[in-house]
């Protein structure tokens, strides 16, 4: 599994921050009470800040060494679409990895290799994705591969690893999963 020190060395920026919004939150509260609304509408906003702050610095599921917001989420929040396969693979994997995005999976599956599939059934996080490391990759015209490792750990606690070579296919300017080779 790939280690990720910006996550690491994030953290205890993420726990200063936490700190700072809760005495702010507490000692505004406990001295002005609820009732002063201008107090209250600037801790408001103080927390606001904080909360995006905080969540500037999730890093992504990926392993990419990237925020979240910067690196995967804007294609599963369908703000923005892969423009190679590995984008492609990183968002299709931190969606597994977080469960809940069955709607992207079903959305970046090639409609031949997909029947059957749903979007609530591939909702569920049955597994729990632990890393990605990516192997190879390559895209020539409208066709991709990307070979990679999934590390895992089941419901037993098992931990496992993945490998897979994905392939890829753009049709209509949108890259989809076509399938894979064990």
């Amino acid at each position: 599994m790939a280690v990720n020190k910006w996550a690491e060395s994030a953290r205890p920026c993420q726990a200063v921050f936490l700190f700072r919004y809760n005495v702010i939150r507490i000692t505004t509260r406990f001295i002005f009470g609820p009732q002063n609304s201008i107090v209250f509408r600037i801790a408001f906003a103080m927390e606001q800040e904080f909360q995006l702050m905080i969540e500037n610095l999730k890093t992504c599921p990926c392993t990419s060494g990237k925020a979240y917001n910067k690196c995967c989420g804007p294609f599963l929040e369908r703000h923005a679409t892969p423009r190679t396969v590995k984008q492609l693979m990183r968002s299709r994997y931190t969606a597994f990895a977080l469960g809940g995005h069955g709607g992207y999976l079903l959305d970046t599956w090639h409609p031949s290799q997909s029947v059957g599939l749903t979007a609530e059934s591939l909702s569920l996080k049955a597994t729990q994705w632990l890393g990605l490391k990516i192997l190879d990759f390559s895209q020539q015209g409208d066709a991709g591969m990307v070979e990679f490792e999934a590390s895992y750990s089941d419901k037993e606690g098992n931990k496992g690893v993945h490998h897979e070579k994905s392939q890829f296919v753009r049709e209509g300017g949108k890259w989809l999963y076509l399938r894979h080779e064990a």
